[in-house]
């Protein structure tokens, strides 16, 4: 793997805008460079010789200069624009494929709270130094050009100019280095801090319910006063190694001043050649200091791309329409055990059983039985403590996530929809499915009156992700793309919960019979449904052991 997956693959992305910045900086400071020089000769024709045409000549000249100035620092900061909102459109889309490509160990070791922490500062440094890059290849290649045009003035000069540039970009790393150290701590102590602030946001009921509002405020309080802290200390460093670099600048201006003044009464130089020189050097320093920043920020987005890099790579994506595994004899828990650190007994010990294509089974049992446990298994989601899932002749774990997404797909209770419209929130697991297949699923999913009560029909937008329709609409809505994906394996844990029990034995009914050659998983507390099923797992939670119960 890259030492730096992330920067590389952003920078990647964008050759366009790169190239481009690089191209508009080379002209920006060319063309500054070449002011100096026209001072130069119009000191040296017009002041000193008396031609007045230079003046001329020299007015007209700067003002190209100026529009040429103008028009690639216009060009450059769109491409560095773009290249920053190109850079937070990929890290945005590499998060969301890891997300989903993740499997439960990977989701238990970085939470939401986590992911969120890190991808706004981090994603923020990254796409900072991202925009600045092309600019930064650009001073770094005007230095040279810069240099050789100093020599041919006057070798001495430049001498002391290359002198002055050797202190200063020994400064410039100095104040890399340190500010590596600077940024690495405020990064970690922001995202301690929004990690605890989209905790609480994401708790804020169950903290107020628990009477835990004080101490949790105090905790949000001593992270915010530490990332303060670190900001501080960053800011006031900051003030200490700005002033070093312009203290360079002035040096070497003074410098070239006294030995440029020497020569001039020595009559080695002419008065325009030592305007010239200095102009010349006023400008080296810009370079030379923007790559000085240039590093510093590329270090701070070295820091923040591998935070970035720790939640995961997404990998490269397989074939969403590739062959689905075998179904076989279907899904078959074997000797499945798990346990928690916080728990002395398991969760569940010792559970096996056979979930067949086409004998839909109903899980039951009380609350912290395992329920949840056993479907995040069967799904993929979680690994045991012992034991194995297999589907047909494959342990589950075999399966890459891709091919799981394919073959298993597991509903909870809180159904997820975009802020779109019906069909387009259908369809995520079936794009191209034609309104007509929209329809049956709807139907299938006991939804079809819903879609009769809303405004305009399937192109009805889904505002706020459908938080002005009841938990049993969106729940159906969610049915309905599960039945257009057709996994051949559909666990529902919870996700009928919301219906009224009637409605949700219909609602089961029907799917029992559409998914007469696949393996339906049903977790549920409704009573009614015992008699639905030929097959019930009866989990039992004082003994944590798993038996089939004929209803």
């Amino acid at each position: 793997m890259s030492r730096h997956p992330v920067l590389r693959e952003v920078l990647r992305s964008q050759p366009g805008p790169l190239a481009g910045g690089v191209a508009a900086g080379l002209a920006w400071q060319i063309a500054v460079a070449a002011v100096p020089i026209l001072l130069g000769v119009v000191v040296d024709r017009a002041i000193v010789d008396g031609d007045t045409v230079a003046v001329w000549w020299g007015a007209a000249a700067l003002f190209g200069v100026g529009v040429v100035t103008a028009a690639a620092d216009a060009a450059r900061h769109w491409c560095e624009t773009t290249a920053q909102a190109r850079t937070t459109v990929v890290l945005w889309d590499r998060i969301s494929a890891t997300a989903l490509r993740a499997d439960g160990p990977h989701r238990d070791r970085w939470p939401a709270s986590e992911v969120v922490a890190r991808s706004t500062a981090d994603m923020e440094a990254v796409a900072t130094a991202a925009g600045s890059v092309s600019w930064i290849v650009a001073q770094a290649a005007i230095i040279p050009v810069v240099l050789t045009a100093l020599v041919v003035i006057d070798p001495v000069l430049a001498l002391v100019a290359v002198l002055a540039a050797v202190v200063a970009v020994s400064a410039m790393w100095w104040g890399s280095v340190a500010w590596k150290r600077h940024s690495e701590q405020t990064s970690s102590a922001l995202a301690a801090y929004v990690a605890d602030a989209h905790a609480v946001l994401s708790g804020f009921v169950a903290i107020r319910g628990a009477g835990a509002d004080d101490g949790v405020l105090r905790g949000i309080e001593r992270r915010s006063e530490a990332v303060r802290d670190r900001y501080t200390r960053a800011g006031r460093w900051w003030l200490f190694f700005t002033p070093v670099l312009e203290v360079c600048s002035g040096i070497t201006v003074i410098a070239l001043l006294w030995v440029g003044g020497e020569r001039v009464v020595d009559g080695g130089l002419g008065v325009g050649e030592v305007v010239a020189a200095i102009g010349l050097a006023v400008v080296l320093v810009e370079p030379m200091g923007s790559v000085g920043y240039g590093i510093v920020a590329l270090r701070s987005a070295v820091v923040s791309g591998g935070r970035l890099a720790e939640l995961g790579d997404p990998g490269e994506p397989e074939d969403a329409v590739g062959p689905t595994p075998p179904l076989g004899d279907g899904l078959v828990a074997v000797d499945l055990m798990v346990r928690h650190p916080e728990r002395v007994l398991p969760i569940l010990d010792g559970l096996d059983h056979h979930f067949a294509p086409g004998r839909p089974t109903l899980v039951v049992g009380p609350v912290g039985s395992g329920k949840t446990t056993l479907t995040e298994l069967l799904a993929g989601d979680r690994e045991p403590t012992r034991g194995e899932v297999r589907l047909g002749d494959r342990p589950l774990r075999d399966l890459s996530p891709d091919e799981r997404r394919r073959t298993v797909l597991r509903l909870g209770p809180e159904p997820f929809l975009l802020a779109a419209t019906l069909a387009e929130n259908l369809r995520l697991g079936a794009p191209a499915a034609p309104d007509a297949d929209l329809l049956t699923a709807l139907r299938l999913a006991r939804a079809d009156d819903l879609l009769a009560a809303l405004p305009d029909g399937l192109d009805t937008v889904l505002a706020d992700r459908g938080v002005s329709l009841s938990g049993g609409e969106r729940q159906r809505i969610a049915l309905a793309r599960a039945v257009l994906a057709r996994p051949a394996v559909l666990i529902l844990d919870g996700a009928t919960g919301g219906l009224e029990p009637v409605r949700e034995h219909a609602l089961l009914g029907g799917l029992s019979e559409a998914w007469r050659s696949g393996v339906l998983v049903v977790v549920s507390a409704n009573p009614l449904l015992r008699g639905r099923f030929p097959d019930v797992l009866a989990l039992d939670a004082p003994v944590w052991h798993g038996a089939a119960v004929t209803p």
